[in-house]
């Protein structure tokens, strides 16, 4: 389940219909005061939030603030323009990743493949730990 907070209606939907396509759940959020609500109200437990670095006046934490700590476990990825944002930067807030705009359909695909790789891992090395 993804929630995907973004201004810009256009890219909120291309961004849902293409993760819907891939057989993902999705929640919608058009303001950032909106987040922490919906991410409160989902019915369904959210793995990833991509959110806009735009809504955020270009502060990383101010986008990951209101939510981080009722849903530290939740990873997040950063939309932003390349002028905007840096690995460095994203890293440092505490982000999961970041897409450059535009971005294509390709890297979230991936993003989402080694998200899913890193949460097996965690699950085997919790799974592996609790043995001993």
């Amino acid at each position: 389940h993804v929630c995907i907070a973004e201004i810009e209606n256009y890219a909120r939907q291309t961004i849902a219909e293409h993760l819907r396509s891939l057989g993902h759940l999705t929640s919608l959020c058009s303001a950032p005061e909106a987040l922490l609500e919906t991410l409160n109200s989902a019915q369904e437990p959210v793995d990833l939030i991509i959110a806009d670095l735009a809504q955020a006046n270009n502060d990383h934490k101010q986008t990951t603030e209101p939510f981080a700590p009722a849903h530290p476990a939740i990873p997040v990825v950063l939309r932003a323009s390349s002028e905007v944002l840096s690995a460095a930067e994203a890293v440092r807030c505490g982000v999961y990743g970041y897409l450059i705009k535009p971005f294509r359909s390709e890297e979230l695909e991936l993003m989402l493949i080694r998200l899913k790789e890193r949460r097996a891992s965690q699950s085997f090395e919790d799974a592996v730990s609790g043995l001993y």
